[in-house]
């Protein structure tokens, strides 16, 4: 009788433990998929109509895509090389695929004042306003001293306006982004200021 109780007893221990090693073989298998579900840069891309612009949202972790590894390595090699020639002091660069959200980094969080980057909402706000109206692109502003910024400018433009002559506003956009002329971007956004009203 002992004996066949100790057999019951020695059964249920390895039944138990062969469930509970399963078990666990199981729960860390489950955790294990979700951990890596969850770190891969697979993404949800939601449409949302009422969101014109910035739909789909994407989302999406940090990490890198291995094919842009060797793409950032390059621009680091090229600033390195410019930088030891004298030719650039300190670089901040961000890229991102719009696509699939794979992105990198070199000296991305560097402080910077934007600058020209502040012309680039301007264009777009004309170009936004050129859906609806054409006729904007081919309208003509005067440009006088008023908006004559060439002397505070660091670096001047290849070509600048002359005083008293008009250009069409397809024209002094492009000034402003080709150039980075400052003094179209002046008259430009004294024309716009009907943007905001």
């Amino acid at each position: 009788m002992i004996l066949i109780k100790k057999y019951k007893f020695h059964t249920a221990l390895i039944v138990t433990s062969v469930l509970s090693i399963f078990a666990g073989l199981m729960t860390e298998k489950y955790i294990h998929n979700n951990t890596s579900h969850k770190s891969s840069n697979s993404e949800e891309r939601l449409y949302d109509e009422n969101l014109q612009f910035i739909s789909p949202l994407l989302e999406c972790d940090e990490q890198q895509a291995i094919e842009l590894k060797s793409f950032k390595t390059d621009i680091e090699n090229e600033i390195a090389s410019l930088k030891k020639e004298h030719k650039i002091k300190d670089v901040a660069v961000y890229f991102r695929q719009l696509n699939d959200g794979y992105w990198f980094g070199i000296n991305e969080n560097t402080e910077f004042s934007p600058a020209s980057l502040l012309k680039m909402p301007l264009m777009i706000a004309y170009l936004k306003e050129a859906e609806q109206n054409q006729k904007i692109l081919t309208d003509t502003l005067t440009f006088t001293h008023n908006e004559d910024l060439y002397e505070k400018q660091n670096i001047k433009p290849e070509v600048t306006l002359e005083e008293g002559k008009q250009y069409s506003v397809k024209d002094l956009i492009g000034r402003m982004i080709i150039y980075s002329d400052n003094s179209a971007q002046a008259l430009l956004m004294k024309n716009a200021s009907y943007f905001w009203q």
